[in-house]
C-alpha cells in the first residue's frame, strides 16, 4: 500500500469480475456522467436514464464503459483508497474505495480509459497509477507504453491531458488528430 498527499491507496491488476465491474463504474462516472460520452456499445441492461446531454437519447449505448473489443484483450488496473477507521487508527477498511482505473491493451501496450473520480484529481494520484502500469509492462519485457491523449483546444473547454503525460516523461508521436469529436495526440513513454 502506498500514499500520496495523505491518501492511503493501492493499485492492483483487476482480476475478479467484481474488480472489472468497479473499473467500468468509474469509467461510466467519468466518461459518461461527467464528460457526456455517447453510449453506443456495451451493456444493454443498464441504459442511460433519459436523453444524454450531448447526444439526445437513450439509444446511445456505452462505448466508454465497456467497448468489448479492446476490453477483452486488455489488462485492467484498479486504484483503491483506504479510509482509516476513526475509532482505531491502526485499522483500515478491508475493501477500499474504488477511485481510479486504467486499461492496457496487451498486444500493443496502449494505455486507455484512464480515469480518476473527481474528488481525487489534482492530488498526485494519477502518477502512481500510470507508474504501476509502466512497471507491469516492463516486467513483461515491454519497451514502451503509449496513449492517445485528449488534447482539447483550450477554447473548447474540453480536457487536455497532454501536459500530465509530458510531466511523466511521455513525448508526442505524430500530429494532432480528431477522434470521437475530440482532438487527440499520440504520446509515447520509453521504459
Amino acid at each position: 500500500m502506498s500514499g500520496s498527499t495523505e491518501i492511503t491507496y493501492t493499485v492492483r491488476v483487476a482480476q475478479t469480475p467484481e474488480d472489472i465491474e468497479q473499473c467500468m463504474k468509474i469509467r461510466k462516472q467519468v466518461f459518461v456522467d461527467e464528460q457526456y460520452r455517447d453510449q453506443r456499445v456495451g451493456d444493454l441492461s443498464d441504459p442511460p436514464s433519459g436523453p444524454s446531454k450531448k447526444h439526445g437519447g437513450a439509444a446511445d449505448l456505452i462505448l466508454f464503459v465497456n467497448d468489448g473489443r479492446d476490453d477483452a484483450r486488455s489488462t485492467h488496473f484498479l486504484m483503491l483508497r483506504y479510509h482509516e477507521n476513526v475509532e482505531d487508527e491502526d485499522e483500515q477498511d478491508e475493501q477500499g474505495e474504488p477511485i481510479g482505473t486504467l486499461r492496457l491493451i496487451n498486444d500493443n501496450n496502449q494505455l486507455g480509459r484512464f480515469a480518476l473520480i473527481k474528488p481525487y484529481r489534482g492530488k498526485g494520484l494519477g502518477k502512481p497509477l500510470i507508474e504501476f502500469v509502466h512497471e507491469y509492462v516492463s516486467k513483461k519485457g515491454g519497451k514502451e507504453v503509449w496513449c492517445q491523449s485528449q488534447a482539447a483546444d483550450p477554447a473548447s473547454g474540453g480536457v487536455d491531458a497532454t501536459g500530465f503525460y509530458k510531466k511523466l516523461g511521455y513525448v508526442n508521436r505524430g500530429e494532432l488528430y480528431m477522434k470521437e469529436g475530440t482532438r487527440h495526440q499520440d504520446m509515447v513513454f520509453t521504459l
